[in-house]
């Protein structure tokens, strides 16, 4: 799942950011080439994500009985994210990546877009506690 860590970038600096960026990669077989993803839509995708990722773990949690491995439950949660992702935009994890890449100092600097990825964080690290 494509994560944009803004703050660890922004604390430590230029060099930091641009590790942070490099960091996000893409898949060796998927094409270079791709329509420009605008910044507004990045966003859309990642509020999107947080739904979906809000419905499973509520799901998941909700399950009486359940007993899970909580790396399994946080993988789960990212494939069955993607899935649905992949239908409703029609777009890879590398046309994500790549978008991000394009629109990254715009993106950390949203709001909107920290707010959500900060979400999705805190939601994921339900996964952590028992």
């Amino acid at each position: 799942m494509t994560i944009l860590n803004t703050d660890d970038a922004d604390a430590n600096g230029p060099q930091s950011t641009e590790s942070t960026v490099s960091s996000i990669s893409t898949a060796e077989n998927e094409p270079v080439e791709m329509s420009p993803m605008s910044c507004d839509k990045v966003i859309a995708v990642h509020q999107f994500m947080l739904k979906e990722i809000r419905k499973f773990v509520d799901d998941f949690k909700s399950s009486p009985g359940v007993f899970y491995d909580f790396a399994t439950a946080r993988l789960c949660t990212g494939l069955a994210t993607w899935i649905k992702l992949e239908e409703e935009f029609q777009l890879s994890k590398a046309d994500l990546d790549r978008a991000m890449v394009q629109h990254y100092r715009r993106l950390k600097w949203k709001r909107d877009f920290r707010r959500i990825t900060d979400e999705i964080n805190d939601l994921l690290t339900e996964f952590d506690e028992p």
